[in-house]
């Protein structure tokens, strides 16, 4: 297994985990208003 092959899953994870912290917010937001 090469760093890359445990990075990438890595990277993924975190790229979805802001997606839904930044629709979250966002989300949030709205019904805030």
């Amino acid at each position: 297994m090469t760093a890359r092959d445990k990075f990438l899953p890595l990277a993924n994870l975190l790229a979805i985990g802001e997606a839904k912290v930044a629709t979250g917010l966002s989300g949030a937001g709205v019904m805030g208003r």
